[in-house]
């Protein structure tokens, strides 16, 4: 017979981060891997080769309970911005982008002198925090169409690594 106040079954993980991780995070991006793209890919690939980075970045993060939005930017690019939303655990969070202001490409040139465009199909960011400190990974996909034209000629998968320390 159990007691007033006994418990039976087993403990669970609180799903809501311990610490909230609503606020503002600064740190940077690093270029960590970019896959596909036709030409403009490899024209990519060879220019973050020769300027590997880091890149200055900000995390806006808002929550409540495992619910977040967050907006990320480059004080190098501040017309810029990603726009996330997703959830927040006790050790990380996970975010689907859902916008982002100049992500897509227009005209740009690749080496062989043809021009493409891009269009952003999905993106992803993914971390692990103490409430203090994140260490991220974002991945982000585009469809790479020739200049004002309607085929897919290539997809191109690019991966970022952040390092971030909430202020």
């Amino acid at each position: 017979m159990m007691g007033c106040g006994s418990q039976s079954g087993t403990a669970t993980t609180p799903s809501v981060a311990a610490t909230s991780l609503s606020g503002t995070w600064t740190g940077t991006t690093t270029f960590a891997g970019l896959d596909g793209g036709e030409c403009l890919g490899a024209d990519l690939l060879a220019f973050s080769q020769t300027h590997p980075g880091p890149t200055p970045i900000i995390l806006v993060v808002q929550q409540s309970g495992s619910n977040v939005t967050a907006t990320e930017s480059s004080p190098n690019n501040p017309s810029g911005t990603w726009s996330y939303t997703g959830t927040a655990t006790a050790t990380g969070l996970s975010l689907v982008l859902q916008s982002c202001s100049t992500c897509n490409l227009s005209g740009a040139a690749c080496a062989n002198g043809q021009r493409r465009d891009t269009r952003l199909l999905t993106g992803s960011l993914t971390a692990t925090t103490d409430g203090h400190t994140m260490t991220a990974s974002s991945v982000k996909t585009y469809n790479v169409f020739a200049s004002s034209g309607t085929a897919v000629l290539g997809v191109m998968t690019g991966t970022t690594t952040e390092t971030l320390t909430k202020q």
